[in-house]
């Protein structure tokens, strides 16, 4: 049985809301003025984006599980690109026996705070 319009409408909504907030947070990204070091930052995905702005939010740090439900991805996508933030310098992932996390470093808290300005989250 196919879905009422109705709900491909709702979900076309819903697509089209988070593809202009990616869009906004990716020219927000582009607008900053960042340090000379911080070269591969115009690499960064739509995802790390994402990841600095929540880490941003819940203080700086999080669980590995708790940045993946909040995105809509899997574990082991969320800790590949918190690896690639971490080699650009943005954070730290921390790994017990246990839990997996992500903690921002100074320089990924200076960026989510101007990407939470630029976007006028706060």
């Amino acid at each position: 049985m196919q879905a009422p319009i109705g709900s491909e409408a709702v979900e076309l909504g819903r697509a089209v809301r988070e593809a202009r907030r990616l869009a906004a947070a990716a020219n927000a990204l582009l607008k900053l003025r960042l340090s000379p070091p911080s070269a591969p930052m115009e690499r960064l995905s739509a995802m790390a984006v994402e990841l600095l702005l929540l880490l941003g939010a819940e203080g700086g740090s999080a669980p590995v599980t708790a940045l993946a439900e909040r995105v809509g991805a899997n574990t082991r996508q969320v800790l590949s690109v918190l690896k690639e933030m971490e080699g650009m310098g943005l954070v730290k992932v921390i790994e017990t026996p246990t839990r997996v996390g992500a903690l921002l470093s100074p320089e990924g808290q200076r960026v989510a705070v101007e990407l939470t300005r630029a976007l006028g989250l706060r």
